[in-house]
């Protein structure tokens, strides 16, 4: 046994680790399965050989590689002859394959995804006829990720920029190992019994193939199609697709990239309000416009509607209608009339009434007594409905001469 003045550096005991395992190991055959197989345009390829238990690292160099008679695939089951080397400068064990031979068929690990993949396909769980779509302005979000792992930050910063009034809840789960497939279940069913949920994200983020063993369990599957609200999976792989994948609603390449399907940008809603806002003012003016030369009635001298996106003063003898819309879509500026007459003037309302010239309007203006309804918006539909009931002709808004007119 040494003694500290005689302690070895790093770099020497790199070296005797190299040494004693390059040294005392003739070249053997190995039995596994592919996983993580890569080819780089140098022509090399690196791919890892696991068992039940264990797994290794494998290089295979272009010069062997190149006396292959077909592609190296995922899963596939193989034997490689080859020595193990250790890289120096981090300590890590590699198997340099001289020579590999495909065996029959495929790993175990492939043929049991394709046998759930069977099963699912018989129950119709597959079919992209039953995928649900996603609500247009969700309030409420769970996800179910490890709170231990990148994807749920990814996903609040998202959800922060793009629609910072949703409200998330994080389910905690185990993404890989043995336990995996029973907590994303567990998970799912609790999703299942939270109030009003709109929709839900399950993901990881990056990994290797292997780790994501339990995306392909069955039961993960059926709890997945089994939820009550849509489901956006989010694996975190741009190439690889498990089976729940392809189970969920819809699937996202990465966490990220769930919580923007999930989400709509509010900048780019606000920029259609805004829109819609500058159509309807014209509108409004061309109606008033065409009321006054029909019923004769002098500008400024009765009730007239003007429509602007921002908030003013009102003007004597005149209701002006104010259009807009805060970023969580819950409340619009008012409009304000002479005579304290007051109304709320929401997007898109289910009118009692029409503009004139359309033969719809049958409601009467409310008396003085009565107030104006007001309107509330339903942000996740994008709706709006009128409370309390009663109504009121725009007709008669329209045409009806103002308190302080003759």
């Amino acid at each position: 046994m040494s003694t500290p003045d005689e302690a070895w550096s790093v770099s020497r005991l790199a070296r005797v680790i190299k040494r004693q395992v390059e040294e005392g190991m003739e070249p053997v055959w190995v039995r596994g399965e592919l996983v993580g197989v890569k080819r780089y345009p140098s022509g090399h390829w690196y791919f890892g050989l696991r068992d039940e238990a264990a797994k290794v690292d494998c290089t295979l160099w272009k010069g062997v590689a190149s006396r292959l008679t077909g592609p190296l695939e995922e899963g596939q089951e193989v034997f490689a002859l080859g020595t193990a080397n250790v890289w120096e400068e981090r300590t890590a064990l590699r198997f340099n394959v001289t020579r590999i031979v495909t065996a029959a068929g495929l790993g175990a690990a492939a043929q049991q995804v394709e046998r759930t993949k069977q099963a699912l396909l018989k129950d119709g769980l597959l079919d992209p006829a039953r995928k649900r779509p996603l609500p247009r302005f969700p309030l409420r979000i769970a996800v179910i990720t490890s709170i231990a792992g990148a994807a749920v930050h990814d996903i609040i910063t998202v959800a922060t920029r793009r629609w910072p009034g949703v409200e998330l809840f994080v389910v905690n789960s185990a993404v890989q190992g043995d336990a995996a497939p029973a907590e994303l279940v567990a998970a799912l069913e609790t999703v299942g019994r939270l109030d009003a949920i709109d929709c839900c994200i399950i993901g990881r983020g990056g990994g290797a193939r292997e780790d994501l063993a339990a995306f392909n369990d069955e039961a993960v599957c059926r709890a997945i199609a089994a939820c009550p609200v849509p489901v956006i999976s989010a694996v975190g792989h741009e190439v690889d697709v498990t089976l729940a994948d392809l189970v969920a609603d819809l699937r996202a390449a990465t966490p990220s990239q769930a919580a923007e399907f999930a989400l709509p940008d509010r900048r780019e809603v606000q920029a259609r309000l805004n829109g819609l806002g500058a159509v309807l003012a014209a509108q409004g003016m061309g109606h008033v416009t065409a009321a006054q030369q029909r019923d004769s009635i002098a500008p400024g001298t009765g009730w007239g509607v003007r429509c602007s996106i921002s908030c003013g003063v009102p003007s004597a003898g005149c209701c002006r209608c104010m259009v807009g819309c805060h970023s969580h879509l819950s409340v619009t500026p008012g409009c304000h009339a002479s005579g304290s007459r007051r109304c709320r003037l929401g997007w898109r309302p289910r009118w009692n009434a029409a503009w004139p010239g359309s033969g719809r309007g049958s409601a009467a203006w409310p008396d003085s007594s009565m107030p104006c309804r007001r309107w509330r918006c339903s942000a996740a539909a994008m709706r709006w409905h009128a409370t309390p009931t009663g109504g009121y002709s725009v007709d008669r808004l329209i045409s009806r001469p103002g308190p302080d007119s003759p």
